[in-house]
């Protein structure tokens, strides 16, 4: 059951499966937040110290799970280090996000002061990464597979579980977890804001995986971005923009032929 909880006691993954926040994936959520509210940009419903904005969230509740004494304890030291020159004393968060980086990095930047959540009893950081790493396989922004095969690593190299277990949990065969876990390290992208979040780390620039549409809710949030994209452009607009692309017939079959099914699957489903 969700509850609703002050973002001060939430903190980011200190180790996170997918290693960086994607900007452009909490632009693209922003986006429906700012449909949901009734304005052009997100922007607009961002709170300041003045006027609080409370705003309507169209999303899932975050999951989170409390961490334990020693890791409260860790965080509070790093805290008190940042905050040695200051005189208020830090805010030492008692929770960890399992399931919803990007959500909270939007509500951070929209300044809210709240939001609802659903705790998890996963008082292990081993448990809480293999709770995020299979959110993260089955809805929303889906794992790359580069990021899969990273956090495969992560989960055997650095947070020791054992390979059969790894493979029990992922269904991935136990040889395969093995290949995965003992091949060469990737090279990441650097994170372009130094480390003021733990774990999860800021990156420019990055596409949203096309894994995104893969459940109801994902596939409206992605509809309604596309359709407002589409209203922004006017007629001669597109056709300007065909006329420089140029998309070959198959192509042009092929997104009329989605566009078809959708209409007709919506018709199907309003006479219901």
């Amino acid at each position: 059951m969700a509850i609703t909880m002050e973002l001060s006691k939430i903190t980011f993954p200190n180790v996170y499966v997918r290693e960086q926040v994607k900007k452009s994936h909490w632009q693209e959520l922003g986006a429906v937040v700012a449909l949901a509210n009734g304005v052009k940009d997100w922007r607009e419903l961002i709170s300041s110290e003045k006027k609080f904005k409370k705003i309507s969230w169209p999303f899932e509740p975050i999951v989170i799970a409390k961490l334990s004494s020693d890791e409260k304890e860790e965080i509070k030291e790093e805290l008190e280090g940042e905050k040695k020159k200051e005189t208020d004393k830090p805010v030492v968060p008692t929770y960890e996000i399992v399931d919803g980086v990007h959500r909270f990095t939007l509500l951070q930047q929209l300044k809210q002061v709240e939001t609802e959540v659903i705790v998890k009893a996963l008082p292990d950081a081993s448990e809480r990464f293999l709770e995020a790493f299979k959110s993260s396989s089955s809805h929303g922004l889906r794992l790359s597979k580069d990021e899969r095969d990273q956090a495969i690593k992560t989960m055997v190299k650095k947070l020791k579980m054992k390979v059969e277990h790894v493979a029990r949990e992922t269904g991935l065969h136990k040889a395969s977890i093995s290949r995965i876990a003992n091949s060469k390290q990737r090279k990441t992208t650097p994170h372009a804001s130094k480390g003021k979040k733990r774990g999860a780390k800021g990156a420019k620039g990055e596409s949203a995986s096309k894994g995104f549409i893969d459940s109801p809710q994902a596939f409206i949030e992605r509809m309604v971005i596309h359709v407002q994209m589409f209203k922004k452009n006017e007629r001669k607009e597109l056709e300007a923009m065909f006329a420089i692309t140029k998309p070959n017939m198959k192509t042009m079959a092929n997104l009329s032929e989605g566009l078809f099914e959708m209409s007709e699957f919506f018709e199907q489903h309003s006479k219901a």
